[in-house]
């Protein structure tokens, strides 16, 4: 039996003396080819006559290559090494995985792996498969897009130090997983199994354009506040925080009972264009876990048109599914309703289908034709101290979003001035106020242009209002009197001409002489009298060999 331990023993000596650091050289070869590793840095010397194993490093370097589009080749169903680094190649090299119908290749990295931006991945798809025993290792893919990716050791820690792009499937099986403040983006992301596991998101956010699985089942799992964005969502028993529900090829939806969510937004920033551009195969429907309560704490959006409305509906037809809102009310549009209880706070569905079993909701509206959402029951002008002042109220407002202010000098030609943000929803009559900031001279006209969420516009009436005439041929006039940093001076040109401006104090000092070019009609022109100090002025106006002149004060 000694024996049989001495051997155990030398086993082991012999394969951590094993252990090396692997050179890439030779440029383009096989990675199973021993010829192509070396064990210098410098590209000779010592041949290593072996390929690496999961306890060797592996670097490629300057030395690695001698041409742009040399490439490594791996035809082996599976690659082993323990820290895998690119970063300091200097030409624009290859990773070829020869394609093979018969292999699920997989390249297993024990350590860090550090990849770089010269480096271009290619040829069968295959699944890195990170086997890290110690911790601090770094993810390092330098805008590279792995197919699939698996943590699997429990050991293990991995530190992301760019964003973690994946075209298939994230498995987080075992181990630590940080994203250090990173965002990962694949199809598929999955953190199962019996393993002790820990998920560190911190500031990141985590966007699986299908399905996002996170089994509470050894699972310790660290939101910080980051945001989860996927077509269907499998959470059961966890607090998350802000959850979005994109529209796919896949019905979003929400499975899992005891979910508890800071903010959730059924269909993502890009619901609306993909609702007016939908193709006719997308399901457009939200589907909530029948029989069991999900909880939000904040607010609850539903994306939806009414050309083209989604559906809110229960996981099973016939079975209520229970949301409840903790602390906001719930106000949506346009949307389907089918087998959903609502709770907690004020529920508002406007336009909306009634489909049936549903409770705690408040149907406001009729579903039918597409119109603006707005009812403006009054529209009106004045003018304060030279200015116009507009007045409107609404007495219904669904999904507004703002009303642009509009003013012409002619009726027909129209420029916004100002955006004023509306209510969004409202059944209640509400006040709105707008001040023109400036003093606009003979008459001008305004009206509003009411946008709603969905960027769809109707334009109010139009007022007519004149709130300062222009001066006579031979009168000038000043504004605001007395005046603050600046005076605004108002002329009427007969003709155009040259206009030389003269201010004086009240001791007959000249302070400011200007000449300027003014064209015919009615002119506002901009007097600075930010240096001056505060007295009594004098201005003079020359226009075709004769002047006017006006007395003013400054505050």
């Amino acid at each position: 039996m000694k024996y049989l331990y001495l051997s155990c023993f030398l086993c082991l000596i012999s394969l951590r003396l094993s252990a090396e650091n692997y050179y890439w050289i030779g440029g383009t070869g096989d990675w199973s080819d021993p010829t192509h590793w070396s064990l210098s840095d410098l590209g000779t010397g010592e041949p290593a006559e072996a390929i690496p194993t999961i306890n060797d490093n592996v670097y490629f370097n300057e030395f690695s290559f001698t041409n742009d589009g040399d490439t490594v080749y791996i035809s082996q169903p599976n690659t082993y090494c323990k820290e895998l680094d690119w970063g300091n190649i200097e030409h624009r090299a290859v990773l070829y995985f020869r394609p093979d119908a018969d292999d699920d290749k997989r390249i297993h990295v024990g350590g860090s792996l550090l990849l770089s931006p010269t480096l271009e991945i290619l040829g069968d798809e295959v699944t890195w498969v990170f086997k890290a025993a110690s911790f601090n290792n770094l993810l390092v893919t330098s805008g590279k897009t792995l197919d699939h990716a698996e943590f699997n050791s429990e050991a293990g820690e991995w530190w992301l130090f760019d964003q973690f792009k994946v075209s298939g499937t994230v498995r987080h099986l075992a181990g630590r997983l940080n994203t250090n403040t990173h965002n990962i983006f694949c199809t598929d992301f999955e953190s199962s199994g019996s393993t002790p596991r820990k998920l560190m998101l911190s500031t990141s956010t985590l966007e699986a354009r299908n399905a996002l699985i996170l089994e509470n089942n050894n699972l310790d799992l660290e939101l910080g506040t980051s945001n989860l964005t996927c077509s269907v969502l499998k959470a059961p028993g966890f607090a998350l925080n802000d959850v979005t529900l994109l529209l796919g090829q896949t019905a979003p939806r929400i499975e899992g009972s005891d979910i508890t969510i800071n903010n959730l937004d059924f269909g993502g920033p890009d619901a609306l264009s993909i609702l007016s551009n939908t193709m006719p195969d997308m399901p457009l429907e939200f589907v909530l876990p029948a029989g069991e309560t999900l909880t939000v704490l904040g607010d609850v959006l539903v994306n939806s048109l009414c050309t083209n409305p989604v559906s809110l509906v229960s996981s099973q037809p016939g079975t209520q599914a229970y949301l409840t809102a903790r602390n906001n009310a719930v106000e949506v549009s346009y949307i389907r309703i089918k087998d959903v209880a609502v709770s907690g706070n004020n529920f508002v569905a406007y336009n909306s289908s009634d489909g049936g079993n549903n409770s705690g909701w408040i149907f406001v509206g009729e579903p039918g034709p597409c119109n603006l959402t707005v009812e403006l029951s009054d529209f009106t002008a004045e003018c304060q101290n030279r200015n116009v002042i507009l007045y409107w109220t609404t007495e219904t407002e669904i999904n507004s979003a703002y009303f642009g202010v509009e003013v012409s000098s002619d009726g027909r030609n129209f420029e916004e001035i100002a955006k004023i943000s509306a209510a969004g929803n409202s059944t209640e009559l509400l006040d709105y106020t707008f001040v023109d900031p400036e003093l606009r001279t003979g008459q001008h006209y305004y009206r509003l242009n009411q946008i709603d969420a969905f960027n769809e516009a109707e334009h109010s009436e139009i007022l007519n209002v004149s709130c300062l005439p222009p001066p006579p041929d031979d009168i000038i006039d000043i504004y605001p009197n007395p005046i603050g940093d600046a005076a605004v001076l108002h002329l009427n040109m007969p003709a155009t001409n040259n206009v030389r401006v003269e201010v004086y104090n009240s001791f007959g000092q000249l302070l400011i002489n200007e000449t300027r070019i003014a064209p015919q009609g009615i002119h506002d022109l901009d007097i600075s009298m930010f240096y001056m100090l505060p007295g009594v002025y004098i201005v003079k106006v020359y226009i075709d060999g004769r002047y006017m002149k006006k007395k003013f004060v400054k505050r």
